[in-house]
């Protein structure tokens, strides 16, 4: 729709910083990484809901590679079946 990536059309309406946290982070760019490198972007890994729904795995080890934040999520009950990320 934009002729680009969903965090390089934020970046460019200037959206994209540390305050903007990207839940999952599963289908991103090399260049969406570095972007949200550079801005501070936090990535929220789901692990639990995307395995359960099959959408893929965040690649973690290259987010933090490359100096993305990154934190631990859960999604609500119908698609992850509860939210306790211990289990």
């Amino acid at each position: 729709r934009y002729g680009e990536t969903t965090l390089a059309h934020l970046d460019r309406i200037g959206v994209l910083s540390d305050r903007w946290s990207c839940a999952h982070s599963i289908w991103l760019t090399p260049q969406d990484r570095d972007l949200m490198a550079a801005r501070g972007a936090i990535a929220v890994l789901n692990p639990e809901s995307n395995a359960r729904l099959g959408t893929g795995v965040a690649d973690a080890p290259d987010l933090m590679r490359r100096g993305v934040p990154l934190a631990l999520g859960t999604d609500g009950n119908g698609a992850n079946d509860n939210l306790v990320l211990q289990e």
